[in-house]
């Protein structure tokens, strides 16, 4: 699997206006952020492969930040 990225723009963005995107969060709008994504070309392919991974979706996040971060 090829690891995609945010460009720094888009990260800049959502992160200055998480106000105005604080909807689309809580209501985890995949297609919004989709669409967001694609219009914005925010995310960008890089040339580094990796193997496929899961992440840990536990809603403990002081166990599932942990996974994560070590995957």
């Amino acid at each position: 699997m090829i690891l995609d990225y945010l460009i720094s723009d888009v990260m800049m963005d959502l992160k200055g206006n998480i106000s105005s995107y604080n909807r689309r969060y809580v209501e985890n709008d995949r297609e919004w952020f989709e669409e967001y994504f694609k219009k914005n070309e925010g995310l960008q392919s890089s040339k580094i492969e990796i193997k496929d991974f899961d992440l840990n979706m536990d809603p403990d996040y002081n166990k599932s930040d942990f996974e994560n971060i070590k995957t």
